[in-house]
C-alpha cells in the first residue's frame, strides 16, 4: 500500500509547476504505473483512488488536488501518520 501509494505522489509531483514534465512523459509514467496498480494487490477503493489520480498527472493536471484528497481519505487508516503529512503536503502545494 505504501509503496503504491509513494509511486503515485512521485508522478504528483512532478505535476507541480516548478517541476512539470512534458505532457507526453507524464502520459507515458502514468500509462506505466496504471498498469503496475493493475497487478498487485490493493483493496478496491485504494486502487481505484490512485488510479485515478494516476491518470490525472497524464493530462488534466487542474484534477490533481481533488484526487489527491480522494487518495489521503482512502488511505487514512492503512498509512501511517508520517506518510499523510508529507501527502497533505504534497495536497498543499497544489492548493489554490
Amino acid at each position: 500500500m505504501a509503496l503504491a501509494t509513494y509511486l503515485v505522489a512521485r508522478l504528483v509531483d512532478d505535476c507541480l509547476p516548478e517541476k512539470l514534465l512534458q505532457a507526453t512523459a507524464r502520459e507515458e509514467r502514468s500509462t506505466a504505473a496504471r498498469g503496475w496498480l493493475a497487478n498487485i494487490a490493493l483493496p478496491t477503493p485504494v486502487r481505484t483512488a490512485l488510479t485515478k489520480l494516476a491518470e490525472a498527472t497524464s493530462h488534466s493536471i487542474d484534477d490533481i488536488e481533488p484526487m489527491l484528497a480522494s487518495v489521503i481519505t482512502t488511505t487514512s487508516s492503512y498509512l501511517d501518520a508520517a506518510a499523510h503529512t508529507e501527502l497533505d503536503r504534497l495536497a498543499r502545494s497544489f492548493a489554490k
